[in-house]
C-alpha cells in the first residue's frame, strides 16, 4: 500500500491551528471577487478592492482553475479541492508530488484520500494557506512546522 500523506497532514495542521473560519468575505460575490483578485496581490489589498468592486464577474477574462475552484468551493458551496501555490510548495518540498505535477493530479491526491465535503475542503485549504504563510514560505522556516515529523 502506498503511504498517504493527506489525512495525517490535515490532522497535524488542524491540531496546531484548529478551525480557520475561512474564506473571508461577507457575500458570495465578495468571495468570488476575492478569489480572482488574490491571485496577484496581498489579501489586505483584496479587501479594499472588494469594498469598491461589486462588478461583472462573468465578463472578466483569465479566470484559471484555482480561481474557478475557489468560486465553486467558497461561493457556490461545491465540494472541489482548491490547489494553490502553497499546496504545490509544501507537497513538492516533502517529495509528495513533482514540481511539474498538474493542477488536476494534485487535486485528485486530496479528493481520492478524503471524504467529500465542502467544510473539510474549505478548512484544509485554509490550513494549507496558514502553513504557507507561517512556515512554507519561499524561504522555508521548518523549525516548529506542524509537518516537521514528516521531514526526511
Amino acid at each position: 500500500m502506498i503511504y498517504s500523506f493527506v489525512q495525517p497532514t490535515y490532522e497535524a495542521l488542524f491540531a496546531r491551528w484548529g478551525e480557520q473560519h475561512w474564506w473571508p468575505g461577507r457575500t458570495r460575490l465578495e468571495m468570488m471577487l476575492g478569489a480572482i483578485l488574490t491571485q496577484n496581490t496581498a489579501w489586505s489589498n483584496v479587501e479594499k478592492a472588494i469594498t469598491t468592486l461589486r462588478t461583472e464577474l462573468l465578463s472578466w477574462k483569465g479566470i484559471g482553475q484555482e480561481t474557478a475552484d475557489s468560486i465553486l468551493l467558497y461561493a457556490a458551496k461545491r465540494p472541489v479541492f482548491v490547489v494553490d501555490a502553497y499546496t504545490m510548495r509544501f507537497l513538492s518540498r516533502h517529495g509528495w508530488c513533482d514540481e511539474r505535477a498538474s493542477y488536476d493530479s494534485i487535486a485528485k491526491l486530496f479528493t481520492d484520500d478524503l471524504p467529500e465535503g465542502i467544510q473539510l475542503y474549505n478548512e484544509y485549504h485554509a490550513l494549507i494557506v496558514r502553513l504557507g504563510k507561517e512556515h512554507c514560505k519561499t524561504k522555508p522556516k521548518c523549525a516548529g512546522c506542524p509537518l516537521e515529523r514528516f521531514f526526511d
